[in-house]
């Protein structure tokens, strides 16, 4: 045991610079919500603020759990992040497929009061009878909100 109670084999390690390796699910969820604090300081003191797109399903659900715990609740300025879907599937937002519903359920209810309405763009894709062409029309929102995204072709999505 270290001393701070842990044991080593609990911790994270870094195989390659930015590449890290942790012991097990909760180490994963941890180490990235601590790095989504730690980018959204970055972003917030440099741009004023931090957009950043979240992806559905289980794998960030976890850290989503974690970022909404009292520990890191008031670790981020939440009224300047602005919060985008990357992977929105065309159902609605109370389907159990719904990756904003997810967001919402797991981390979204924890900052009610913190998250102004306008900061959490919802997804427009949520179904549509063309899903394709109203993604398309969210990817090209999203680009021309954050900074430096211009380039990204909307054409993928």
């Amino acid at each position: 045991m270290d001393d701070a109670g842990t044991t080593r084999n609990s911790l994270p390690r870094e195989i390659q610079p930015g590449v890290l390796v942790c012991p097990d699910e909760v180490a994963v969820a941890q180490t990235a919500a601590r790095q989504f604090v730690e980018w959204a300081w970055q972003f917030i003191a440099r741009e004023g603020r931090f957009s950043v797109a979240l992806a559905g399903g289980n794998t960030p659900r976890e850290m989503y759990r974690v970022l909404a715990t009292p520990e890191f609740r008031t670790q981020v300025d939440w009224s300047k992040v602005h919060l985008f879907w990357g992977d929105e599937r065309s159902v609605g937002p109370d389907h159990v497929e719904s990756n904003y519903g997810m967001a919402r359920r797991e981390l979204l209810y924890a900052y009610r009061s913190r998250l102004p309405k306008s900061t959490a763009w919802k997804p427009t894709g949520q179904i549509s009878a063309e899903p394709q062409k109203t993604m398309k029309r969210s990817c090209a929102m999203a680009c021309n909100w954050i900074p430096g995204a211009s380039h990204v072709s909307t054409s993928s999505c």
